[in-house]
């Protein structure tokens, strides 16, 4: 069976990955702000499929990616993957699932969420 490890040439973009921050708010609730940046890492980033969600009156557009990486550790579902794109626009992808092909620590793929609305949903 072949090794799970990848070409350098097919990590051509790069990115941050973050641990999204929750803080307490004065009504005892949960609110989500700025994101701790952990590492800056290169990556191979494919669409896999996209969906426009219509709630609430409110047109939510979705796409899911698989972003591959070099392993490493600390990385975990519900992190954050920020990517600026040939556009110049920071994209934010949440990761969903974590996957480690053969259990070996050569890459990791991550299948990740991307949400353009209003407001950010992580």
């Amino acid at each position: 069976m072949p090794s799970p490890r990848i070409a350098a040439g097919k990590l051509r973009h790069p990115v941050e990955l973050a641990h999204p921050n929750t803080t307490q708010d004065s009504s005892g609730g949960w609110s989500k702000n700025d994101a701790s940046k952990y590492a800056s890492v290169y990556a191979e980033i494919v669409t896999l499929t996209g969906k426009d969600l219509y709630n609430a009156q409110q047109q939510v557009s979705e796409a899911t990616h698989l972003v591959t990486i070099r392993w490493m550790p600390g990385v975990l579902a519900k992190d954050l993957v920020w990517f600026n794109d040939a556009e110049g626009n920071t994209r934010t992808f949440q990761i969903e699932v974590k996957l480690n092909p053969d259990e070996v620590a050569h890459v990791l793929r991550l299948i990740c969420v991307e949400r353009n609305d209003s407001a950010n949903t992580w």
